[in-house]
């Protein structure tokens, strides 16, 4: 079997020559049908391919075009020539490595160059690739994939460790004092530049004046313990409030400070730190929004706990099971729910045989394992799918499926040639059914996950691959991209589990498989960040030791431009007897 896009292309066309001679209109749907597959793996890659002669562009994909800021493929395919997309420094060694490819020398296997995009601006690549036969001539194959965002990442860890470097001490976020009235006298820049206030707002006011007016924080318990404190002249720490900023946002900040005393052990007023815990707060905002939106979704979704009882089910659920439903509550326990509507004559399965197929329902829900469909007494075909979570509780997840039909073919020559053509892809690939079980997995899958193409046939889920926590989560946006309520194109992040148990960060992006007009599972590509991660880990810890310094830091901060002249210097100078403002310009040597 041919493993060359030119050879599976010509193979192709040899196809379409013998449908015409037997004029079968039912093999020729098999044939498109296997093409559009190719072209849908190809077209819908996030990674870049070209094909090129000379580095002259034979085929190029979305994706290779959208990296490089082109609106199409057929916009990138009329440039002349590949080094139109090469950033000028790189152009020699793209040309020498062409050179070598002709005199049968072996190219790098793997490299990063500078590309350019369109608008000129400039891009960082790394690039594999492969001489193999295009319409019968030798050609390179090379997969591209945008590796800007990971260069840039290594850049700020890498000036990151150069502020450290710099500075003796590191800082919080802001630094704030006050006087002994409680008015701030003193607030960093950090501040003003998370929140657009400027200083002339800010000093000489307290604190509850920068709070929202309608932050519920004014009025409850831990806000007043707050002020308790200042009055007090007790040292606090990790206090949050909202902040209005400038624009009209809401800025959500935690504070900590001590008490100042003078010389004379008399209460001067308060130093501490603040830091911009909007992100976070945020988060913990979405959580709660993604209860309300689990709670107005159109699938059921219930979760019993380890004994059995109702712990939350949302409106779904209980419209679906009307009237018996209104007896639902936390603390029900299933059975009695299950009963109530078996005693409704929601099931036409049952009828006839009550108690036999109640047995069945509670060794099913009991014992969960793949997912089944239930006939409602409406013409509904409910899917459902139950899970057992590691702390005993069942998630119980139902999707109307009456208007899907079930229906795969499976065609064996297209499926060798799209498994060919995956296998030369640089990234794990998997296929899964409705269920999540995996049914194919391309070698680099095997390769990454470390299990066999036995082990994936064996009825391996693709929620295996994830940690435990996180598997309720990929169910439900796997339902959702099934159904078409969510784009899985634009890739989530999980953290993912090899099969000798040691884990990986990683980018899932997901597409409904149409068959027939109709969604048969899910097809995905699995992207290790881990390189990622560890640079943006690594600016997290330098972030960290620059602020531990700044909490030990000297009474006063400066810094000197390029002409050894002070560009900035703290208030903390006048202690010195020094306004700041006169030194700023002048030369450290005169100071």
């Amino acid at each position: 079997m041919s493993n060359t896009k030119a050879e599976l292309i010509a193979e192709n066309a040899a196809l379409r020559r013998r449908i015409d001679e037997l004029q079968s209109g039912d093999l020729t749907a098999r044939l498109r049908e296997s093409e559009r597959r190719f072209d849908t793996l190809v077209d819908e890659s996030i990674q870049g391919i070209v094909v090129h002669r000379d580095l002259e562009p034979l085929f190029i994909n979305q994706a290779y075009a959208a990296i490089h800021g082109y609106e199409g493929a057929a916009e990138m395919r009329r440039l002349p020539s590949l080094l139109a997309t090469i950033h000028p420094d790189d152009r020699a060694l793209i040309s020498d490595m062409n050179n070598r490819r002709k005199s049968d020398d072996a190219p790098l296997a793997s490299y990063e160059i500078r590309g350019l995009r369109k608008d000129g601006t400039t891009i960082w690549l790394e690039v594999s690739g492969r001489v193999i036969t295009w319409q019968g001539e030798p050609a390179v194959l090379s997969v591209a994939i945008d590796i800007t965002q990971h260069k840039r990442a290594i850049k700020a860890m890498e000036d990151s460790e150069r502020r450290f470097r710099d500075f003796a001490t590191a800082a919080s976020d802001w630094f704030w004092e006050m006087g002994p009235d409680l008015r701030f006298t003193y607030i960093s820049e950090k501040f003003f530049e998370v929140t657009g206030l400027e200083a002339k707002d800010s000093l000489g006011v307290k604190r509850a004046k920068l709070a929202d007016p309608n932050d519920p924080s004014d009025n409850n318990e831990s806000w007043n313990e707050h002020l308790a404190d200042l009055e007090a002249h007790r040292p606090f720490s990790n206090f949050e409030y909202a902040v209005v900023a400038f624009d009209g946002s809401i800025k959500h900040v935690r504070i900590s400070g001590r008490p100042v005393l003078d010389e004379n052990g008399e209460f001067a007023g308060y130093r501490g730190t603040g830091t911009d815990v909007t992100v976070q707060y945020q988060a913990e905002e979405r959580s709660r929004q993604l209860i309300t939106a689990i709670n107005a979704m159109s699938e059921t979704l219930a979760l019993v706990d380890a004994e059995d009882n109702f712990v939350f089910f949302n409106d779904q659920y209980r419209r679906l099971g009307e009237p018996a439903a209104r007896t639902l509550a936390q603390g029900l326990p299933y059975q009695d729910h299950i009963k109530a509507l078996l005693a409704q004559g929601l099931f036409p399965e049952a009828r006839g045989r009550e108690d036999e197929w109640f047995q069945e329902r509670m060794e099913r829900h009991l014992n969960p394992a793949e997912p089944f469909e239930v006939p409602r007494d409406d013409g509904n075909l409910m899917l459902i799918n139950e899970q057992r979570l590691p702390d005993g509780s069942v998630i119980m997840i139902s999707t109307d499926i009456s208007e899907l039909k079930l229906a795969q073919t499976a065609l064996a020559d297209s499926e060798s040639r799209f498994r060919e053509l995956a296998d030369l892809l640089p990234m794990s690939i998997c296929e899964t059914d409705l269920s999540g079980k995996i049914t194919y997995a391309n070698r680099k899958a095997m390769e990454h996950f470390g299990y066999s193409g036995t082990e994936f046939a064996a009825g391996l889920s693709v929620f295996d691959l994830m940690v435990p926590d996180q598997r309720l989560r990929a169910s439900f946006m796997a339902m959702r991209i099934l159904h078409g309520r969510e784009e899985g194109a634009q890739g989530y992040e999980y953290t993912a589990v090899r099969r000798d148990g040691s884990h990986f960060p990683a980018i899932i992006m997901a597409s409904t498989i149409i068959e027939a007009g109709k969604p048969m599972g899910l097809r995905g590509v699995v992207v290790d960040i881990t390189d990622r991660k560890k640079a943006e880990d690594e600016l997290i810890k330098n972030e960290e030791r620059f602020r531990d310094f700044a909490e030990m830091g000297a009474d006063w901060f400066w810094e000197l431009d390029d002409q050894f002249r002070f560009s900035f210097i703290s208030e903390n100078i006048s202690r010195l007897g020094v306004a700041p403002q006169d030194l700023i310009g002048q030369s450290f040597e005169r100071f």
